[in-house]
């Protein structure tokens, strides 16, 4: 695989760590994460906060093409 981007309304650490996980001891591969970092969130909507955190449509196709590059 070229990459994989993993997406998670929530930390990176769930999902995107598992992920870097399995990759790191099986199958080495370049990752991208979209998600809440390690911060942080102030209150808001759910689409402002998404769109603060890069999980929207273009977010996640602009992780992507970074990750391919």
């Amino acid at each position: 695989t070229k990459g994989i981007v993993t997406v998670e309304e929530a930390l990176v650490t769930g999902l995107g760590g598992a992920v870097a996980e399995v990759l790191a001891t099986t199958h080495p591969a370049r990752q991208a994460m979209v998600g809440f970092r390690d911060v942080f969130a102030v209150t808001g909507s759910t689409t402002w906060l998404f769109e603060q955190h890069g999980i929207t449509g273009s977010g996640i196709a602009d992780a992507a093409r970074t990750l391919l590059g």
